[in-house]
């Protein structure tokens, strides 16, 4: 019964949220995608997580209705990919990513596409955003803890420590902290798995 409610309410929501994402052009027409993202990531409460989820459900590449995205996840490109039993914080801003299923990432982080989104021409003036970006991925059953920021791939069942900066890519199945992250120990299988 309990399951049948919580589908219903993500279906209520993805109607509710329908003609914002036909706006967005069901996310392919950026100005209107970036408008309805900012302004459904401050909704508060159960009802902002069940917007969130249904906006980006519509707008995404893939989105599971299964997830939990905190007050102020913002999604700034459409190619992202969030997988089932995912739980973002707080204030999280994600740019291209695929983020494995069961993954946990804490408050105030930050999935960048990539290390190199400008890159100075000759003549010293910037890239257009986007030319250099990357899609990041974060495999299944990973733990990013606060405050990271996250520019390469972290590995399956992986713990990234709090405040931490991914510049390379982490292996599955390793405690790495650090600016930049480096791996200190492997862990042991029980502890591949957040709680």
């Amino acid at each position: 019964m309990r399951r049948a409610v919580k589908m219903l309410l993500n279906w209520l929501c993805v109607l509710l949220v329908f003609p914002a994402a036909l706006l967005a052009g069901f996310g392919r027409f950026k100005p209107g995608f970036d408008f309805f993202a900012q302004l459904f990531a401050l909704a508060p409460g159960i009802p902002g997580v069940l917007v969130r989820r249904a906006y980006y459900f519509l707008t995404l590449e893939s989105c599971s209705l299964e997830c939990v995205l905190s007050f102020g996840v913002f999604c700034s490109r459409r190619s992202t990919v969030i997988e089932h039993n995912v739980s973002l914080g707080p204030n999280i801003v994600i740019g291209r990513a695929h983020i494995g299923h069961h993954v946990l990432i804490g408050p105030n982080t930050q999935l960048l596409s990539g290390r190199h989104h400008h890159i100075r021409d000759e003549d010293g003036s910037f890239t257009a955003p986007g030319e250099t970006s990357v899609k990041i991925n974060i495999g299944p059953n990973a733990w990013i803890g606060a405050s990271c920021v996250v520019m390469a791939d972290v590995g399956e069942g992986t713990t990234i420590g709090a405040g931490s900066v991914v510049v390379d890519p982490i292996p599955a199945g390793v405690l790495a902290v650090g600016a930049p992250a480096r791996v200190i120990r492997e862990l042991a299988p029980s502890d591949r798995k957040p709680n």
